[in-house]
C-alpha cells in the first residue's frame, strides 16, 4: 500500500541519486517505516482485503503519526476514532455486533480504553491488535519493576498516544511514578523531590503517588521514540542524585529509533550541505531527528513533496511550532542533500520527495 520503486532501487544501489543539476541526494538506509509499523500495516492491509465489504472497521486512534497514511486508511474505508469517541462507543454495549472490527493502533491503547474494548466485543476475533512489540515490551517492564516495588520514571511526551498507554500501566502496577518530558523537567523534578513535592514546583498531573517517591528506589524507562542523548542526560541527572542501589535505567528506545539517530549522525559527520527531514510534525521520532540534524547542518523539516519547489521550500519549525517559507533555499548550490525520515514516514512519501528533488 505504501511501497515505492524509487526508494527500493535506491536502497539496492547505495542510497545515492544524482539530481538533474548534479546534486547528490543521499537517502539514509534506515528510512521509512520501522519493522513494527510495517507489520501493523501488513495486518491492516490483510483485514481490508478479507473483511466483508459491509463490515465497519474502527481504528481506535491514529495508526501512526502521519497524516497522509491516516488519510489513505480513511479512503480505504477505515473509520478513525478519537479517544473520546472510542470511550463513548464502549460505554454503549447495545451497539456491539460481530460485524465490526476494532483496530488497536501501533501505539497501543491505555488501559482505560483497552479494558472496556475487550469487554465490549462479542468475539475476540473482532479485535485486530497492531500494537508495536517494542511498546508491549515496555508494558512488561512496567509490570516487572512495579511488582519489584520500584517507582517508575518515564521519559516521554505528555499526551502522546504511546505515553498515555505506558502511564496508565504505571498507575496500575507501580506504587509511584513520574513523567519527565525533558532534561530540564528532570532537573525540576529533582528539585521538587528534595522538598518532598510539597511546594507544587512540579506539575501534579506528571506525578503518581508523589508522597511515596522519596522512599522508593527509582527505575527510569523511555518512550520508544525519544532522543537518546536526552535519555542519557536524564539518566545521569537522576543517578547523580541517588545512591547506586536506588536508581536503575532501562533504556527502552526502540532499535529503529536508535538506527535512525545513529545513521543521521553518521551522514552528518560525512558532511551534508542541506538536510531534509521528511515526516509529520505530529511524529515524535521525526521531531527528534530534526533536532539532531539541525545541530550539524542547515536542516529543513518537510511533510511531503508538495512542500518542495525549486525557488521556495515550505518547512516546519518544531520550536516555535510554525510553518515558514524559505526562498532561494538552493541558492547555496549544494553538492549534497541528505534525506532522513522517521519510522512513521512511508516509502511512497519518501519516493515522491526524492523524485521532486531529482528534477532540480
Amino acid at each position: 500500500m505504501f511501497s515505492d520503486d524509487t526508494v527500493k532501487q535506491l536502497r539496492q544501489h547505495g542510497g545515492v541519486l544524482q539530481s538533474r543539476s548534479g546534486i547528490a541526494l543521499h537517502l539514509a538506509h534506515a528510512a521509512g517505516f520501522c519493522q513494527g509499523v510495517a507489520k501493523a500495516m501488513e495486518k491492516l492491509s490483510a483485514l481490508l482485503k478479507n473483511a466483508p465489504a459491509n463490515s465497519r472497521k474502527l481504528l481506535l486512534g491514529e495508526m501512526i503519526h502521519n497524516e497522509s497514511v491516516n488519510h489513505t486508511l480513511i479512503d480505504c474505508g477505515v473509520e478513525l476514532l478519537t479517544e473520546e469517541q472510542s470511550a463513548a462507543l464502549f460505554a454503549a454495549p447495545a451497539e456491539a455486533n460481530t460485524n465490526t472490527k476494532y483496530i488497536i493502533p501501533a501505539f497501543g491503547l491505555s488501559l482505560e480504553l483497552e479494558e472496556p474494548l475487550r469487554q465490549h466485543v462479542l468475539d475476540s476475533e473482532q479485535i485486530l491488535d497492531c500494537c508495536c512489540p517494542n511498546v508491549r515490551r515496555i508494558w512488561q517492564q512496567v509490570e516487572k519493576f512495579g511488582v519489584a516495588g520500584r517507582a517508575l520514571l518515564l521519559h516521554g511526551s505528555p499526551g502522546h498516544q504511546e505515553v498515555l498507554g505506558i502511564w496508565s500501566r504505571i498507575r496500575r502496577h507501580a506504587k509511584a511514578g513520574a513523567l519527565l518530558p525533558t532534561p530540564d523537567s528532570a532537573q525540576k523534578f529533582l528539585q521538587a523531590a528534595a522538598k518532598s513535592f510539597q511546594d507544587g514546583a512540579y506539575p501534579a498531573e506528571l506525578l503518581w503517588q508523589p508522597h511515596k517517591l522519596i522512599e522508593l528506589p527509582w527505575t527510569l524507562i523511555n518512550q520508544t521514540t525519544v532522543l537518546r542523548s536526552d535519555c542519557r542526560q536524564i539518566a545521569e541527572l537522576l543517578a547523580a542524585a541517588r545512591r547506586k542501589d536506588r536508581f536503575t535505567w532501562v533504556e527502552t528506545t526502540c532499535i529503529a529509533t536508535r538506527q535512525r539517530q545513529e545513521q543521521a549522525e553518521q551522514l552528518c559527520r560525512e558532511g551534508c550541505d542541506i538536510i531534509l527531514v521528511v515526516g509529520s510534525p505530529s511524529s515524535s521520532n521525526t521531531n527528534k531527528l530534526y533536532l539532531l540534524a539541525a545541530k550539524h547542518a542547515k536542516s529543513f523539516f518537510v511533510s511531503s513533496d508538495k512542500d518542495i519547489e525549486q525557488e521556495t521550500l515550505r518547512h516546519y519549525m518544531p520550536d516555535p511550532g510554525i510553518w515558514r517559507n524559505e526562498t532561494n533555499w538552493l541558492q547555496c548550490k549544494p553538492n549534497k542533500i541528505c534525506i532522513l525520515s522517521g519510522a512513521s514516514c512511508p516509502d511512497s512519501l519518501l519516493g515522491a520527495v526524492i523524485r521532486k528533488l531529482a528534477r532540480y
